[in-house]
């Protein structure tokens, strides 16, 4: 990503930080067993997508707020819809 910024590719440095903060949230809805659709993950850029996936993760880790507090705000979800769910 260094290189991105020296070569003042800001686009190409906007989508390896993006891919690398969904890349974390793909490892862990793997290892923890939630479907999810990669593709539509990606296409959401409001969160929309990453709403529906919520419940799933609430109930996967035991509703573990703070966990689902932490992937809201990577996708700009707002704390009282998690709140809400919990």
């Amino acid at each position: 990503m260094s290189c991105a910024l020296l070569w003042k590719q800001t686009t190409f440095y906007q989508d390896s930080k993006l891919l690398f903060k969904n890349s974390i949230w793909w490892d862990q809805f793997r290892l923890l067993g939630i479907p999810f659709d990669d593709n539509k993950f990606r296409a959401s850029l409001s969160g929309d997508y990453q709403r529906t996936l919520i419940p799933s993760l609430l109930l996967e880790t035991s509703m573990d707020i703070t966990t689902a507090l932490e992937f809201g705000r990577s996708y700009h979800i707002e704390g009282f819809f998690l709140i809400f769910l919990f």
